[in-house]
């Protein structure tokens, strides 16, 4: 595993050139998500000849990872981009953004909790007296991207395995701009990490230079 080795290498902006002739659609996400680990991805551009039957396997590719025209303009002249919208909102526009914020999520009290993953985690909100149901029918119910939270602290981390939580919640936003923790039940990263007990294990540790208490987690050892 690669990790930058400073927080200037890891805001590293990055040209993704495509040669479409050449290269499989399908290995595209998996690119991304590769990039994301050097820096953020400014510029991405693709070539190749539309016209042909190996190119024509991007096209439906490209209705998720177009990169919009102007979202993207703006992100090449070094400017942050945030993107409001709903839910039916384009991924080809979501992806484009730094940041996409769903607007559901501004106008509703997300009181409820996530959809539970296991059964050991509905074990776990029972207990606490926590609902698995949410009572407002048109918050938005989502599953917990188990296998994206999984790679972002892989990436995250360090040799000993733990992730500092502002590094996990950077990767997550790079790799997918509209991941939002309310979408799960909780206003903030951290309360949604303390909430998964089921799947990770936290830290907080003193740093000496700050004096600051700082998250940490690690990916629960599966039993």
């Amino acid at each position: 595993m690669y990790t930058p080795k400073n927080s200037e290498e890891a805001n590293l902006h990055l040209a993704v050139l495509i040669d479409a002739d050449n290269a499989q659609a399908s290995v595209i996400e998996a690119l991304l998500a590769d990039v994301a680990r050097y820096g953020e991805a400014t510029v991405k551009r693709i070539y190749g000849d539309f016209t042909s039957t190996h190119s024509s396997q991007w096209k439906s590719v490209l209705n998720k990872f177009a990169f919009t025209g102007l979202a993207m303009r703006i992100r090449e002249e070094g400017l942050w981009v945030y993107g409001f919208g709903e839910e039916k909102t384009p991924a080809s526009f979501r992806n484009a953004c730094h940041k996409f914020i769903r607007t559901e999520n501004l106008r509703l009290d997300n009181k409820g909790d996530d959809d539970i993953l296991t059964a050991e985690a509905a074990h776990e909100d029972a207990v606490a007296g926590k609902s698995t149901q949410n009572d407002d029918k048109d918050v938005p119910k989502k599953r917990f991207p188990l296998k994206l939270a999984a790679k972002a602290v892989e990436e995250a981390s360090s040799d000993d395995g733990w992730a500092n939580l502002a590094a996990f919640g950077s990767y997550l936003n790079r790799v997918q701009p509209d991941f939002d923790p309310r979408d799960y039940g909780y206003e903030k990263l951290s309360a949604l990490v303390k909430a998964r007990k089921n799947i990770f294990e936290i830290e907080e540790r003193v740093l000496p230079t700050s004096g600051k208490k700082h998250l940490y987690l690690r990916m629960k050892a599966k039993r």
